[in-house]
């Protein structure tokens, strides 16, 4: 509809209606009207563009997601009213002498100081490089982040209804220690705590090998999913084999990526809380946490 207004008005110049009225399939009208072509505002560059959506849409948007990438796959974003950019956490000339970096926390503080948020942390789905300082500008304003992007349908999967409420994992890890002088191997898929490992990508389809399950190996599985997408739980921990083991490896209480050292204390306190019935749900009991690599002090 928006571009049929632009074609109105520009190619064949014939005066485009004030507002164009939205119509579902069968012609029953949805009670959305488009009022305005954003390609008819005159931004000068994509900070000017920010600057405006901040003033003008991002108090119609919900205080409990923000979008920071340029990713086709928003639905999830879209789904939650999120507001969204794609603004880098690095010093970076956006124009109109403001950086990136300085609109991008402009943006995490507005979230931070919103207060019909419905808990003191806030989703920041997606992640501009470089992660490492992406996911520590973020933490310092109670952000949380969860990979939804490239992770086509997660909005499909979150309306999956589950009757499980509750899972329990096929094997258990052994307590007692090794002998001594004994080196242990453990293998861990990397990067399958993220929406777009463990939704359509089938933890990036190795759990569909025919050999799965002839090795041990721990699987990542966020405690998030258990409220995001139950159904997706369930698939996982009804099709696991004995050796299959979920561990949550997010460092931000198992729950998304978030440097609990730099948060405020009370995003930490009820991400923490949120999460722990959460492992309890999922049978989780091992963690894996980024220690050394610059995120914590030592």
């Amino acid at each position: 509809p928006s571009s049929l207004r632009t074609a109105l008005a520009r190619k064949w110049r014939l005066p485009a209606p004030a507002e164009i009225e939205l119509r579902d399939h069968t012609g029953v009208a949805t009670g959305t009207k488009i009022r305005g072509d954003l390609a008819d505002y005159g931004f000068q560059d994509k900070a000017s563009a920010v600057e405006w959506a901040l003033e003008n849409l991002f108090p119609w948007c919900s205080p409990d997601y923000f979008y920071n990438l340029d990713h086709s796959d928003v639905d999830y974003a879209v789904q939650h009213r999120a507001f969204c950019t794609n603004l880098s956490y690095i010093s970076t000339d956006a124009g109109r002498g403001t950086s990136e970096q300085q609109l991008a926390e402009q943006i995490l503080a507005a979230f931070q100081q919103r207060r019909d948020r419905s808990r003191p942390y806030f989703w920041v789905i997606g992640l501009q490089p470089p992660e490492r300082q992406g996911v520590m500008t973020l933490s310092r304003y109670g952000g949380v982040n969860t990979m939804t992007n490239m992770a086509q349908n997660w909005s499909f999967h979150t309306k999956v209804t589950c009757s499980a409420g509750s899972w329990r994992q096929q094997s258990r890890p052994q307590r007692e220690s090794p002998p001594a002088n004994t080196r242990l191997l453990a293998f861990v898929a990397s990067e399958c705590t993220t929406q777009k490992a463990s939704g359509d990508g089938m933890q990036h389809g190795a759990w569909l090998d025919p050999a799965r399950g002839k090795v041990a190996i721990n699987w990542g599985m966020s405690a998030a999913f258990a409220t995001q997408a139950p159904a997706v739980v369930d698939f996982y921990y009804s099709t696991a084999t004995p050796n299959d083991y979920f561990v949550s490896g997010e460092i931000g209480a198992g729950m998304g990526f978030a440097v609990p050292p730099l948060m405020p204390d009370d995003s930490w306190q009820a991400l923490l809380a949120d999460a722990v019935p959460l492992w309890r749900d999922m049978d989780l009991s091992c963690m894996d946490i980024y220690a050394n690599d610059g995120y914590y002090d030592g």
